[in-house]
């Protein structure tokens, strides 16, 4: 073979080389489009839009299997959602009510809770109220004494048994002139 005829069988290959590495190129990225395969992130969301769609929304957080919270409010202001017979007038400027698993993995839970801006020096019985009108509120045990501020961060002393509860948590004064009344509760739209 002589060197012309080499020259144009290199030339040829390279050109050939050179398409096939196009059309992998090719045919590589299509395939990533068409499976949603991103390796770098992983994220297929980025790329909805080149097809024709809308990007997918952001994925919604999930909360631990194990925990649950909810705002507190007073039950005066719970515009009569708390069938109450004896709503209490303690002040509040916030607060929050969340339930802990215990370490050993148990169903039972302690109530993690927090009050800013209640009545200084009154301690707080802390009750789980069933939906259910039949059944009695369990309660978790006391938690206060607040400080000069009114502030607490407290865990009940027990804790709520069982899972898949449903029904609300309720603070009623433990001491003082108004003990016995329902002052907190959880809700929402604080």
């Amino acid at each position: 073979m002589d060197e012309a005829s080499r020259a144009q069988t290199r030339r040829g290959l390279l050109g050939r080389t050179l398409a096939v590495a196009a059309l992998a190129n090719v045919l590589g990225a299509t395939a990533a489009w068409a499976d949603d395969d991103d390796t770098a992130t992983n994220d297929d969301r980025d790329d909805r839009g080149d097809r024709g769609r809308p990007p997918a929304p952001a994925p919604v957080p999930r909360l631990a299997a194990d925990t649950f919270g909810a705002e507190l409010c007073r039950v005066a202001q719970a515009n009569g959602d708390v069938g109450s017979g004896s709503p209490g007038t303690d002040p509040l400027s916030s607060g929050q009510l969340r339930l802990r698993r215990a370490s050993s993995g148990s169903e039972d839970r302690r109530a993690a809770v927090s009050l800013r801006g209640a009545l200084a020096g009154v301690s707080y019985d802390v009750a789980f109220v069933p939906l259910l009108g039949g059944k009695s509120r369990e309660g978790l045990g006391t938690i206060g004494p607040t400080d000069s501020r009114g502030d607490l961060n407290a865990l009940t002393p027990n804790a709520l048994s069982g899972a898949d509860r449903v029904g609300v948590f309720i603070l009623t004064r433990h001491d003082g002139n108004e003990a016995g009344q329902d002052e907190f509760v959880t809700c929402m739209g604080v």
